[in-house]
């Protein structure tokens, strides 16, 4: 569709969008949308890296970096970009 110049185009996404590299993203933003139940424990595991203690509801920052570490290891041996 084309959009005349001066227009404002506004485009909203129920989730699976976004710019950068998932496992670059803050754990903080990655818990608060745990918190608001925007993404699932396991999804901010899985898809960002983040490791949340489920019964305290805190980032566990030493496992978040290894898995992450893990992770990225796992995808340059892959030959895939993470």
């Amino acid at each position: 569709m084309a959009v005349p110049a001066g227009n404002l185009v506004f485009a909203q996404s129920g989730g699976g969008g976004g710019w950068g590299e998932p496992l670059q993203r803050d754990p903080a933003h990655v818990l608060n949308d745990v918190v608001n139940d925007l993404v699932s424990i396991e999804k901010a595991r899985g898809d960002y890296g983040v490791v949340i203690d489920a019964a305290r509801l805190e980032v566990d920052c030493a496992a978040t970096d290894a898995f992450r570490a893990q992770k990225r290891k796992a995808a340059k041996t892959e030959g895939v970009t993470a």
